[in-house]
């Protein structure tokens, strides 16, 4: 049963779930739900979860480990990442990729804004 009543004014009415006396009811200056609505991220926990798996026996994947100096034990997150390290070599996005990573992304910068703090005065010659 609702805790709310619809009144003949098309108004919402109380009917006693936050009243004063209620054990249930919320204090004052406490959140309903204070750690918010629970993030969902069924991509990132299934990618988490593979990631952590050893890489299946076949020739062409031993073949890659042997080449990128990697156990035959090693899991699908230690490939990605030496193949990232060794992509580094050649390309720099594979770099800023790295870095993002391990640094954390560096804060975007408003062009517009750092243009209007920057004055620069004319050069006059002195005689």
């Amino acid at each position: 049963m609702s805790a709310l009543a619809v009144t003949a004014g098309n108004r919402v009415k109380n009917s006693g779930q936050f009243q004063k006396g209620n054990m249930y009811a919320f204090r004052p200056g406490q959140c309903g739900n204070p750690a918010g609505r629970t993030k969902r991220t069924p991509i990132t926990t299934a990618l988490e979860r593979d990631l952590e798996h050893p890489i299946p026996d076949s020739p062409e994947l031993a073949k890659l480990c042997k080449k990128l100096n990697l156990r035959s034990s090693s899991t699908w997150a230690e490939l990605i990442a030496r193949t990232m390290i060794v992509r580094a070599i050649r390309e720099t996005s594979a770099v800023a990729e790295i870095a993002d990573r391990v640094e954390g992304r560096s804060p975007v910068r408003n062009s517009d804004a750092a243009a209007q703090a920057i004055s620069f005065a004319p050069i006059r010659p002195t005689i």
